[in-house]
């Protein structure tokens, strides 16, 4: 190279230097909001999937005492249950933008028609009160996937190596995967 490129080069190397340095701090700033920003959002959903949870877990044990509940006539339990079903419908209403459209779906569907099911007897409501609990576990299982919670315990059982094999949890893990699937 001449002398005159290499006073060229030298001179503009400054200019384009700061260029590259304003370029990569724009960048870097808006990266690091990109990352503000999802966290604010994890942590909203985290919470709203939380809530949920204790909604759905209130309902469910509700749901449990109104299909045992063999003294209180269909409009009583009616009474009970519809209340459930509006709030839970209101909090599903409330958190659309948070909540997954199916986790919603399968949430107020969920709570409908449990009164109608106490009227029922013999194998007709036995196997509707088996089809309620089951599906409670399905719901507990949605809930906790789509908030992240299952991954993280994965996640975390990894990083740890946590080894708490016992034959409790085999076999609850097997009567687990027979009784909610």
């Amino acid at each position: 190279m001449n002398q005159e490129t290499l006073q060229i080069i030298s001179i503009l190397s400054g200019p384009v230097g700061v260029i590259v340095g304003i370029l990569l701090t724009e960048w870097l700033n808006n990266s690091r909001q990109r990352f503000i920003y999802l966290e604010k959002m994890f942590e909203k959903k985290l919470e709203i999937y939380e809530n949920l949870y204790k909604k759905m877990k209130k309902a469910y044990d509700l749901g449990i005492e109104i299909l045992n509940d063999k003294e209180s006539t269909k409009d009583e339990r009616l009474k009970k249950w519809t209340a459930t079903v509006l709030d839970v419908s209101k909090y599903l209403d409330d958190n659309t933008l948070y909540l997954n459209e199916y986790v919603r779906l399968h949430c107020a569907l969920s709570v409908v028609g449990v009164e109608k099911v106490a009227s029922l007897s013999g194998k007709e409501y036995d196997k509707a009160k088996d089809k309620y609990i089951k599906n409670w576990g399905k719901t507990e299982e949605i809930i906790k996937n789509e908030a992240g919670i299952e991954r993280l315990e994965k996640f975390l059982s990894k990083i740890n190596k946590s080894r708490n094999d016992s034959n409790y949890k085999k076999i609850i893990k097997k009567l687990k995967e027979d009784y909610i699937r």
